[in-house]
């Protein structure tokens, strides 16, 4: 075992590299934007005295981390659990060598689903597993609380990204596709997924913020009670281009973007730039985006600079911004012809 530092949690991890489902320790240093991330949102939204689960917790450093790194009386009660012969044990050690307080944690090792059908309802439930969260997610809608927060990864990329079609329809009820929109159109597959089995208990889940990185999506849900919320956020799934049914609303809550931002770089300024590109993205919405890559070939022209397509946008009173979901990409209101003409004036 070797010794590692995660903000301000210390884990005992295997020596070996490799990540498999199997292991007796399951930390992915890759991951570690992700528990910023969390630690982020749960900051801007400021909520105290929260009921917190984390059912698939791995190696523990996520509770860890929010043990030490949140304001004291923000979580009053935290529920750490993986299904590992062993993790309590583990998790103690880490905490010991964390100077982590125990006080109003209860630490498990049993399945996920049985762990949060037998809790108490709750004000933030992270689902984060290996692979897809689709056996997590009915027991997670039934017992995350109105006015909480459900946060959803989900790593099983490539079929919600159209590698695996069948695979998608199966697990997500839906058909993707292969182009330079997979990853927004796999995410909005998966936000639409989990709307639907929200939507049998009366929930509505709103996304304030989600995002696609390196090997996986994630999404954090508001929690809402109500018929009438339900059926607004169902009216939005739609076909588009092929694609779906698919989530055609916000991603982001925009003025959440902006706090997780100001807190980014007091804290955690590795993730500044980009939370950054996600704030600016946040204040163009538009469902899909352009590829400049892909207007350019068929206009037979070299690319501009995306500053200067953007420029042309904005003189036209037309919002634009660049994208996270592809470094070729630009985000704007508009159609087609709209940012092909940009691209001609930007290349003059």
């Amino acid at each position: 075992m070797r010794t590692v530092t995660e903000g301000r949690a210390v884990i005992a991890v295997p020596d070996e590299e490799n990540l498999t489902k199997k292991a007796d320790v399951f930390y992915n240093p890759a991951m570690k934007s992700n528990r910023d991330l969390s630690i982020l949102i749960l900051l801007a939204r400021g909520k105290e005295g929260l009921r917190v689960c984390d059912p698939l917790a791995g190696s523990g450093v996520r509770s860890l981390r929010f043990l030490k790194e949140l304001p004291r009386g923000m979580i009053s009660n935290l529920a750490v659990n993986d299904a590992k012969q062993g993790f309590p044990d583990l998790f103690g050690e880490n905490a010991a060598r964390s100077r982590a307080s125990l006080e109003r944690v209860a630490v498990t090792a049993r399945e996920a689903s049985k762990l949060l059908l037998d809790c108490e309802a709750q004000d933030y439930i992270d689902i984060d597993p290996f692979g897809s969260p689709n056996e997590f997610l009915d027991a997670a809608c039934k017992r995350c609380r109105r006015g909480g927060l459900l946060a959803v990864t989900a790593t099983d990329t490539a079929p919600l990204c159209g590698t695996y079609p069948r695979a998608c329809k199966r697990k997500y009820w839906a058909i993707p596709r292969r182009d330079h929109l997979m990853h927004e159109y796999g995410l909005r597959i998966l936000i639409r997924k989990c709307q639907l089995i929200a939507a049998q208990y009366g929930r509505a889940l709103t996304p304030l913020f989600s995002y696609s990185k390196d090997h996986y999506f994630r999404v954090f849900f508001a929690v809402e009670e109500g018929k009438s919320r339900v059926d607004a956020l169902l009216d939005q799934h739609a076909m588009v281009d092929g694609y779906g049914p698919l989530w055609r609303g916000p991603l982001w809550d925009v003025p959440l973007v902006e706090r997780m931002l100001s807190l980014a770089r007091e804290r955690y300024p590795d993730q500044e730039r980009f939370l950054a590109l996600i704030n600016e993205e946040a204040a163009a919405p538009s469902l899909g985006f352009h590829d400049v890559h892909v207007l350019c070939k068929g206009l037979g022209c070299e690319p501009p600079r995306h500053d200067a397509i953007m420029a042309c946008l904005e003189e036209k009173g037309i919002r634009a911004a660049r994208t996270h979901f592809s470094p070729t990409g630009i985000r704007a209101a508009c159609d087609e012809e709209a940012v092909q003409e940009a691209i001609k004036e930007a290349a003059r």
